[in-house]
């Protein structure tokens, strides 16, 4: 159900007309923009009415609250338990959703969907580093290597 349709059928006639006589205006300059209403009747910042192709469009407290915005003391309303109608989720506007972190398969540590033969970035263990060089008089002998700095070969 769009804006205007549920306007219509709630008893909001004269709202319908203004959102009718706006779109008039769009059309004459040659324009083919398109606008959420339910935006516009939602109003600004601290429920300020807001004005569209120069007419000043009312605050409906259910457009508030089908927008999310707080209800403010000056919005409308005709009757005290309206319900705004549900969100159409359309395909043509839809939120591509970022890929998941890749887990790591269990074989040989490669991420799924890899293509095999590219090497993989290795991981960085920080509990590792901290054992290894973290300052010591002397490191522990799990991190002792080949160097004559700490003398020499692995035990």
């Amino acid at each position: 159900m769009t804006c205007r349709e549920w306007l219509l059928a709630s008893g909001y006639e004269d709202v319908a007309g203004l959102i009718d006589e706006a779109i008039r205006r769009i059309e004459a300059k040659g324009k083919k923009s398109r606008r959420n209403w339910w935006d516009t009747l939602a109003g600004g910042p601290g429920g300020r009415p807001l004005s569209r192709e120069g007419i000043e469009f009312p605050v409906l407290r259910v457009a508030q609250i089908r927008q999310g915005k707080p209800v403010t003391e000056n919005a409308i309303f005709r009757n005290e338990n309206e319900a705004p109608p549900d969100v159409v989720a359309t395909k043509r506007w839809r939120r591509k959703r970022l890929p998941r972190r890749a887990a790591r398969s269990r074989r040989g540590g490669q991420r799924r969907g890899t293509p095999a033969g590219r090497a993989e970035p290795a991981l960085f263990s920080f509990v590792a580093f901290q054992r290894c060089y973290r300052p010591l008089a002397r490191p522990p002998s799990s991190c002792i290597t080949s160097s004559p700095q700490h003398g020499g070969a692995r035990a």
